[in-house]
């Protein structure tokens, strides 16, 4: 069964009416897929993705009692069965309880520290003051995991 996941919803909130939706729905339904783990950039972000969810805990348990943050897999939503996400986390601590994390490696970025690509490239998911752009598809994906009773 095709779900809407949290990856895949910003292409659907931005559908223009205009757009047709055919192949949108073929790529939600599973019938128009293509094998990415051959991608240089996938296999980066697959490869550096346990490197990058260690150093984000090593980096919070300065700021939060007790923090854990344990890879997990995907979640469909009860209610709604058509919806569903995989976070690459679920964060725990005793001062702010139970959330999900997101981790991104973009190889096209991997020779630049972070505020630099955010200066650098109008594309880039943060701006200059390192905040989660709101017009871009992480920052849709992200939401997901919030609306969905992952935990």
């Amino acid at each position: 069964m095709g779900r809407i996941t949290a990856s895949k919803a910003h292409d659907v909130l931005v559908r223009k009416a205009t757009t047709p939706a055919a192949n949108l729905v073929k790529r939600i339904a599973g019938y128009s897929t293509y094998d990415l783990s051959k991608k240089q950039s996938v296999k980066w972000g697959v490869d550096h993705e346990d490197e990058c969810r260690q150093a984000y805990t090593n980096h919070q348990q300065n700021h939060h009692l007790e923090l854990t943050c344990s890879p997990c897999g995907f979640f469909v939503h009860t209610s709604h069965p058509f919806l569903g996400v995989s976070p690459d986390g679920i964060v725990n601590c005793k001062c702010c309880g139970t959330g999900t994390i997101e981790v991104k490696c973009p190889f096209k970025h991997k020779d630049v520290t972070v505020p630099q690509a955010a200066k650098n490239d109008k594309n880039f998911c943060l701006d200059t003051n390192l905040t989660l752009k709101t017009s871009h598809r992480y920052f849709t994906q992200v939401q997901m995991h919030h609306q969905l009773p992952v935990l």
